[in-house]
């Protein structure tokens, strides 16, 4: 394999790890459940608040 070829390949990996640490670091970001389960706990305090 030339060095050109194993960059390429480990920079993709790096990025993949980086995107999968985010999904569980910052949840919001990428729409997961977790972000439309607080949503439903902000509308329903606003429930409560009217």
């Amino acid at each position: 394999m030339n060095i050109e070829t194993v960059m390429i390949v480990g920079f993709i990996f790096f990025v993949m790890i980086l995107f999968i640490a985010g999904m569980f670091i910052f949840p919001e970001i990428f729409g997961i459940s977790k972000n439309s389960k607080s949503s439903e706990n902000e509308s329903d305090s606003d429930a409560n608040k009217n």
